[in-house]
C-alpha cells in the first residue's frame, strides 16, 4: 500500500507539472516518492517492475491526451487509444528503466551521490540515443518559468532534466532520513534546494543581460492564407489552378508584410505549397519552384515555407527554407 501511495503521489505531481503555471516547481520533487520506492528494491526484477509501474503512471498522468487523440483519429475510441498508450508506456518512457537499473547497480559499489549522477546520466543518455515517439523530456516542464528555463542556455533541455533529477534525488535522500533528526535531513535538502537556486541565479543574470549580449530582435512575417481543402479544390479546378491561387495569395501577403510592415523574414504555414519543392513532378512544378526562388530574391528576405517531401512512392509534409 505504501508503494502504491508513493507512485500515485508521483503521478499526481506529474499531472500537475504537465499543466504548467505554478506547477512547474513540482519538477524538483515529483519523482522523490518513486525514488523512495526504488530504495526498497534490491533485486533487478523488483527494480524493473518499479520502473515499469512508474512509466505507466507517468504516461497516464502526462500523456493521456495523446492516447485520447489517437483513439479519436483512428476512430477506435478514446478509451481504446489510452489503453494502447499505456500498453506501450515502456516504449514511450524507456528512460525510467535505464535510470532505475543504473541506480541499482551503482549502489552496490558507490555512495548515494555517485548513484544519483550515474542514474541521471543514464536517463539523459537514453533520451538522447534511443528514438522516442514524442521526444519529450522532463525539463520541458520548466518552460512556464521564464527565470528557470534560462539555464537551457548552458546544457539545453537535457541539462534541465539532469538538474531536475539531481534535485529529486536530494529530496528523496532527505525524506529517507526522516526520523533521524533535522541535522540528518538538512544536508540533502540543502543540496536539493541549491539546484533551483543556482538555476534562478543564472536566469536572473541572463535576463539582466549579464550572461550574454542581447540579440537583435527579428521581425517575422507569419503568412496564413486560410486556403483549405486542397484536394477538393484540385478536383474542381485542376492542380495547376490550385497551386497558382495558393502562390499568388502568399506572394501578395508576403510582399505586404515586407513592404508595409517591415518584416525581416517570412514564414509560410505548414503545407502552404501543396506540392513538392526542389523535386518537381512536372514542368509546371519546376516553373512554380522558379517563381518562389525569384520571389525570395526580389523580396530580399529569408523564407521558411511548408511544402511536401517526396519519397519513392508517396509525398509527405515537410519544411523547407
Amino acid at each position: 500500500m505504501k508503494i502504491l501511495a508513493c507512485i500515485l503521489a508521483s503521478a499526481v505531481m506529474t499531472a500537475l507539472y504537465a499543466l504548467g503555471g505554478p506547477g512547474a516547481m513540482l519538477g524538483f520533487v515529483l519523482l522523490a516518492p518513486w525514488l523512495l520506492v526504488l530504495d526498497m528494491r534490491k533485486s533487478i526484477g523488483g527494480t524493473l517492475l518499479c520502473a515499469w509501474t512508474m512509466s505507466l503512471a507517468y504516461t497516464a498522468a502526462g500523456f493521456a491526451w495523446f492516447g485520447a487523440a489517437f483513439g479519436r483519429y483512428t476512430q477506435a475510441g478514446e478509451a481504446a487509444g489510452i489503453a494502447l498508450l499505456l500498453l506501450a508506456a515502456p516504449l514511450f518512457q524507456p528512460q525510467f528503466f535505464a535510470y532505475a537499473l543504473a541506480r541499482l547497480l551503482a549502489a552496490r559499489w558507490y555512495g548515494r551521490a555517485f548513484c544519483a549522477l550515474a542514474a541521471a546520466a543514464a536517463w539523459t543518455a537514453v533520451e538522447w540515443f534511443v528514438p522516442r515517439i514524442l521526444g519529450d523530456t522532463l525539463g520541458y516542464g520548466l518552460y512556464p518559468s521564464r527565470l528557470l528555463r534560462q539555464a537551457a542556455d548552458v546544457g539545453g533541455t537535457a541539462g534541465l532534466t539532469f538538474l531536475l533529477l539531481l534535485a529529486n534525488e536530494g529530496v528523496a535522500a532527505g525524506l529517507a532520513r526522516y526520523g533521524q533528526g533535522w541535522r540528518a535531513i538538512v544536508g540533502p535538502l540543502a543540496w536539493a534546494a541549491l539546484v533551483p537556486a543556482a538555476m534562478a541565479g543564472y536566469g536572473a543574470m541572463a535576463l539582466s543581460g549579464g550572461a550574454a549580449p542581447a540579440g537583435k530582435p527579428l521581425r517575422m512575417g507569419l503568412i496564413q492564407a486560410n486556403l483549405v481543402e486542397y484536394e477538393k479544390q484540385r478536383q474542381e479546378k485542376g492542380a495547376y489552378a490550385v497551386v497558382r491561387e495558393v502562390l499568388d495569395r502568399h506572394f501578395a501577403m508576403g510582399y505586404d508584410a515586407v513592404a508595409r510592415q517591415r518584416a525581416e523574414a517570412l514564414l509560410w504555414s505548414e503545407t502552404a505549397y501543396p506540392t513538392t519543392f526542389g523535386k518537381p513532378k512536372s514542368e509546371a512544378g519546376a516553373e512554380f519552384d522558379r517563381e518562389i526562388t525569384d520571389y525570395v530574391d526580389a523580396a530580399a528576405v529569408p523564407l521558411v515555407l511548408g511544402t511536401y517531401g517526396r519519397a519513392a512512392r508517396a509525398a509527405f509534409p515537410a519544411v523547407g527554407g
